[in-house]
């Protein structure tokens, strides 16, 4: 299986939303709750179901060696869009280094087939907001881990794994997942790139004609009042 790693930026997020069962879970605009009680889960997370509407899901690094922590497997989502995104709360203590969330989104060579054939990551790893990367201590904040599908190719996702990659020691849990469709980014093509630079250019040109008009009528018209105050001496 080829991989593929790309990164990607921060997305504006909009929302809408229902809820459908953990299988086939449908992307929607609001985002649709993703039942944690019902995933399997890795063998080194464990599940605090106390509150059902708001089951809590934690991991830790017990030494000093970067660990790649298997969350879940969300099979067969329902994407209809080209981007989406995992969204949540994180709360994490502890942590040395610089540590993240993750997300490998996995797709068929071809849209309609049902074998992965090439897969991509989303990470945390910005400086601070929704992707900024786990460190040190904090108390709950919002995440988001959005993946772009930009070929054409009307491709979707089989699967996306979660997975929290910790450098080495450290605390983490998460909560309030979602699945979330999301507005797909604006793309320019040659001919508009092409468009905006002659305009750019005509403006110039336009602003030099301006200007260059302007100095020569107010010459114009001083030279016009010095020959009518000459007259006038005269």
């Amino acid at each position: 299986m080829n991989q593929v790693s790309i990164s990607f930026l921060s997305l504006l997020l909009l929302a809408s939303c229902g809820s459908v069962s953990a299988e086939g879970l449908a992307a929607t605009k609001r985002g649709t709750p993703i039942d944690l009680t019902t995933q399997e889960l890795g063998p080194e997370v464990s599940l605090d179901s106390a509150n059902p509407d708001h089951a809590i899901i934690r991991v830790s690094g017990e030494n000093e060696k970067q660990k790649t922590l298997h969350l879940f497997d969300l099979d067969r989502p329902i994407i209809e869009t080209e981007s989406y995104a995992i969204t949540g709360e994180v709360r994490y203590e502890g942590i040395e280094g610089d540590g993240f969330l993750e997300m490998w989104n996995h797709l068929p060579g071809e849209a309609g087939e049902t074998d992965i054939a090439v897969s991509f990551f989303s990470r945390t790893l910005g400086i601070s907001g929704p992707m900024g990367k786990l460190t040190g201590t904090s108390d709950w904040r919002p995440f988001q881990l959005p993946a772009y599908v930009s070929d054409d190719s009307g491709r979707r996702p089989l699967r996306l794994t979660l997975n929290v990659v910790l450098p080495g020691k450290g605390n983490v849990e998460i909560r309030n997942l979602k699945l979330r469709s999301l507005r797909t980014p604006r793309t320019f093509s040659p001919w508009m790139i092409q468009s905006a630079i002659g305009m750019s250019i005509a403006a110039f040109v336009l602003g030099v004609v301006a200007i260059t008009f302007f100095f020569v009528l107010r010459k114009r018209r001083s030279a016009n009042e010095l020959r009518r105050i000459q007259a006038l001496d005269s």
